[in-house]
């Protein structure tokens, strides 16, 4: 019989820590792409939005200008 270090039960606590560090590794990585992803669509969604609310200002200047009489001087 050989006395190792490394037993069956200390190795597999070993690899328990390993998988448990790939795996926390792992989510860390998949959360910050998702922030990023998350963030990249927030800012094409507010430029959107700034756009829509830039047509709506003009409309409703262009709506609100006083209306010129035909006989007024320019």
């Amino acid at each position: 019989m050989m006395c190792s270090w490394m037993s069956g039960g200390t190795m597999i606590l070993v690899l328990l820590c390993v998988a448990g560090s790939l795996l926390l590794f792992g989510l860390g990585i998949y959360f910050l792409l998702t922030a990023v992803n998350f963030m990249k669509e927030k800012t094409q969604n507010e430029r959107e939005i700034i756009e829509k609310l830039e047509q709506l200002i003009r409309l409703t200047a262009e709506t609100n200008a006083p209306a010129r009489d035909e006989h007024e001087l320019p």
